[in-house]
């Protein structure tokens, strides 16, 4: 009896036991290796023929990688507080040329307000334990309120505010952002205020571009327009570094 209890201690022990050179990879190359003719156990080690390689430009992490994101929301004019209210997805930015939609830009009453390129900074806290951030939005925005504005927005019926950055921009920063910008532009109060931020690789890390635009013609001016017009006739439109982005309904992707 004795004997027997050993040997069943024994065995599952080795059942258990897995060697630490093993190395492993991913769940999909783990094979099971017999160690004895019965198959009593086994142990789990990646298959030596095995190339683990990946890419993520394949599938749905390729797709979102490429795609611009866009969140866009609300403004309130009476608090500076911006709301997001929608989340939208396009294959790319697309870049135009002012001079091509400028019979547009004067049907809708689409005028440039100011615009700003920041960069996030991190000031280095010295002996204290407090860190001193400058997030980019806020720092595009500082840099689009310090230069004169080309266009008054005290008459506009609405004021769309745009951020465009790299993959790395933050909706929440842009928030904070938007509240600052209202804070420096003198509006109406019946103006009606939006915002739109797309962040997509193609723009550098760590950089914001923020462009205000006022919208004075009718409601209804972009109706029959489709691409780039329509979205500049919306008043979105994105200066980053001497060009002009923005992103149109025939690039949208379906959730």
């Amino acid at each position: 009896m004795l004997l027997l209890l050993v040997l069943t201690a024994a065995t599952g022990a080795a059942t258990a036991f897995v060697p630490s050179s093993i190395a492993f990879t991913k769940r999909s190359d783990l094979v099971l290796h017999s160690t004895k003719e019965s198959d009593d156990w086994a142990i789990i080690k990646p298959d030596s023929d095995v190339e683990e390689v990946w890419d993520l430009s394949l599938g749905g992490v390729g797709l979102a990688m490429d795609s611009v994101i866009k969140v866009s929301g609300d403004v309130d004019v009476e608090s500076n507080e911006a709301e997001p209210n929608g989340l939208g997805r396009y294959s790319k930015p697309t870049e135009f040329n002012e001079a091509d939609v400028k019979d547009v830009m004067g049907k809708a009453g689409v005028t440039l307000v100011c615009s700003g390129l920041g960069n996030e900074l991190y000031k280095d806290p010295g002996l204290t334990t407090t860190m001193d951030v400058t997030y980019s939005p806020s720092d595009a925005v500082r840099d689009a309120l310090s230069s004169v504005p080309s266009a008054s927005v005290s008459s506009a019926k609405s004021v769309v505010l745009n951020f465009l950055g790299g993959d790395d921009l933050m909706w929440a920063e842009v928030v904070d952002a938007c509240t600052l910008m209202m804070e420096g532009l003198d509006l109406s109060d019946n103006a009606q205020v939006t915002f739109n931020s797309a962040c997509h690789k193609d723009f550098p890390e760590k950089y914001c571009s923020v462009t205000a635009i006022a919208v004075e013609g009718a409601d209804d001016a972009a109706e029959g327009l489709s691409g780039v017009e329509k979205s500049v006739a919306n008043g979105e439109m994105y200066f980053y570094q001497g060009k002009w982005y923005t992103v149109t309904e025939e690039d949208a992707i379906s959730p």
